[in-house]
């Protein structure tokens, strides 16, 4: 995750504060379309479901609500880039709405 959103990102996520969370994923959000348009994709996308998978775990309805956002943003810049299949990435997919 750090290549893609830099160092900030994956320490708010994962931080013990809900609030620093709820700001780590709205971070995430606003970087999502930029990450994954880029070239090489699949990395920053791995790391993107990843991140999601996580968020959506969360017991803070603040949290889960931006978790939610990030879904619908994922949806919509992974449809954008050709290099992303949801056919051969529909493994994470189905994990991450597990």
């Amino acid at each position: 995750m750090l290549p893609h959103y830099g160092d900030d990102v994956p320490v708010q996520i994962f931080s013990k504060g809900w609030a620093i969370r709820e700001k780590g994923v709205g971070a995430m959000n606003a970087a999502m379309s930029k990450v994954l348009s880029k070239p090489i994709a699949e990395q920053g996308n791995a790391a993107t479901l990843m991140a999601i998978t996580e968020c959506l775990k969360d017991k803070v309805q603040q949290v889960l609500v931006k978790a939610i956002e990030s879904v619908h943003k994922y949806a919509a810049g992974a449809k954008g880039n050709k290099e992303i299949s949801f056919k051969t990435d529909s493994g994470a997919l189905e994990k991450m709405m597990a």
